[in-house]
Order: C-alpha cells, then structure tokens, then sequence
C-alpha cells in the first residue's frame, strides 16, 4: 500500500486526482491514506477527486487550503475515516458529501469552512468528534440517514445558524431528531420517499413525493446511442425525469452519443465523468437545464461541441 505524504513545499495544483493506484517496479501499490498535512496549505488546490483505494483522511491533510472548492469519491469508495482538522479551514469549500462506508469523522475534521451550504452524512458513520463542522457559518442544507439519531457532542454544529439551516431526515423520524441534541436545534424535514428500480438498461428512482423520476446508474455498458426517456409511469402517475445523478454513466467508455430529455434540470457531479468515448451530447427542445455539476462532462476527450439550453444558470468547476 501507499500513503500519499507531504515532503518539502506542496507542488499540486489545479484540479488533483489521487489515484486508486500506482505501478513501481512492475508492482502495483493501492493508494490507501493521504497522510497528515499532506497538502495542508496549499493556495493552488481547488479540486481533489479521490481514488476508491483511499481508506484515511489523516489529520490537517487538507487543512488552511482556502481556495479547495469541492471534492469526490469515486463509486465504492472505501473512506473510513477522515482525521481530526483534515478540511479545517477551506474556505472556499461549498459542499461536503461523504461516501457511504465512511465510519468516522474526527474532531474540527470540517471547522472553519464558512462557505459550505451543503452537508451529506450517510448512516455508515458511527463517530462524530469535538466541533467537526464547527463554524460552517454557511451551513443551508444538511442530510443525515440514521433511523436513530446519532449521538455526537453539543458543539458539533458550533457557531452555525441551526434556525436558518434544514436537517433532512428519513421519513417517520423527524419527532425522534426534534427531541435529540444537537439535531433538535435545526429546522427539520423528513426526506422524501423514493422508489428504487430498472428501466431497460437504466437504474432509476421515483420520488413518490414530487413525482419526479431520478436516473442513477446503468447496469451494462453496451449502448452506443442512449435518448433517455422524458419520464416513466408508475400506479396512474406520471414521473418525469428531473436528474441525471452524480456518477450515474461514469466511465462508460462504450458511450458514444447521448440525447438530455426536455424535463432534466439537473446534470449532477460526475455524471458523465470518464466517458472518453462520448462525441456527441444533446439536449430535448425546450430544455429545462439549470445546473450542470461539478466535473459532470470531466475527461469526455472525445466531446468537443455541443449547445448549452438557454435557461441554464449553473456551470460547476472542470464541468
């Protein structure tokens, strides 16, 4: 194994990949931890999109890069545990979504990141430390999957606005978080629910609330030409296709054209990320496009020109 580690001045830059692994000598060595103050203040980084090897986050590895905007785990993600201060100070940071899997979240891992509005727990982590998302000033939108609240300490979410920011729980537990510290102080709402299945090669989500249809993944990377369908039918109702998910194609490398229906407003993180073979990308008449993610088209080599739908208003960084 690897452990990416700091040695003399940090020289990364730009948008940094961390590889899953790394040839030596004829051998092949997974990259597994970043190790502490890796990149601690490093002014250049603005993007890390992390390799599925990594298991460690040590502490202060990312911590003081004020101008680090975002960052991504690959699908099956093997993060268990991001070291105390390891994202303290970012900044410019804007959201946090941790992979599924991930099993702790030291002390001040997030403290300081006054520009985040975003917040994605999932209910593998069981540890929680002193003043993790502490000082997040910006804190708008935070989603936790635990069917029993999490205990974690009071300072946890110091100095955040709670009032001004929504705790979205699982359906039927929302009495349950309003009665447990420090979850009770937020403005609640339980998610939505949802309806997980296949449509032809696709994978799919209904959100049974909205009646809005989500395309999450595909099985089998075998068609050149996709036209995703405007929407689907399920018991009388109607679920257009809203969102096309973070890494829902990524790496399909078959993929050669693909056709964005009229409904879809949003074009999620990596969604297309690593189709190098894709040249031809267009959008339904009437498009509805809001928001394009972060690194949604990333390393398409082969896609050169398409037109971007009048109304959309939010290009992420490397899109």
């Amino acid at each position: 194994s690897v452990r990416a580690s700091k040695e003399g001045e940090p020289v990364a830059s730009g948008y940094v990949t961390i590889p899953a692994s790394l040839q030596y000598e004829g051998e092949t060595y997974n990259v597994n931890a970043i190790g502490s103050n890796a990149f601690a203040g490093n002014k250049d980084i603005a993007y890390v999109a992390f390799g599925k090897n990594i298991e460690t986050i040590a502490s202060y590895a990312f911590s003081d890069c004020s101008n680090l905007e975002a960052f991504s785990f690959k699908e099956g993600s093997k993060l268990k545990t991001i070291g105390a201060d390891a994202f303290s100070l970012c900044t410019s940071l804007i959201k946090a979504i941790i992979p599924s899997g991930c099993k702790t979240i030291e002390a001040r891992a997030f403290y300081g990141a006054g520009n985040m509005t975003t917040l994605d727990i999932p209910a593998s982590v069981t540890t929680i430390g002193d003043n993790a998302f502490a000082s997040c000033s910006s804190l708008k939108d935070i989603t936790v999957n635990w069917s029993t609240p999490l205990s974690c300490p009071e300072n946890t979410f110091a100095d955040v606005d709670t009032q001004s920011c929504t705790l979205h729980v699982p359906a039927d537990t929302k009495d349950t978080y309003a009665s447990t510290a420090p979850w009770s102080s937020f403005d609640i709402e339980e998610q939505d629910k949802w309806l997980n299945g296949m449509f032809n090669n696709l994978y799919v989500s209904l959100n049974l609330v909205k009646h809005e249809a989500v395309i999450t993944g595909i099985k089998e990377y075998t068609e050149q030409n996709v036209y995703l369908p405007w929407g689907l039918s399920y018991n009388g109702n109607d679920y257009p296709v809203t969102t096309i998910a973070s890494r829902a194609f990524a790496g399909d490398s078959v993929l050669t054209s693909i056709i964005i229906p009229s409904a879809v407003t949003n074009i999620e993180d990596g969604a297309f990320d690593m189709c190098t073979h894709l040249s031809s990308l267009q959008f339904d008449n009437g498009s509805a496009l809001k928001s394009i993610g972060i690194e949604a088209f990333g390393s398409c080599y082969s896609l050169e020109n398409f037109i971007l739908p009048e109304g959309c208003e939010n290009i992420g960084s490397w899109a």
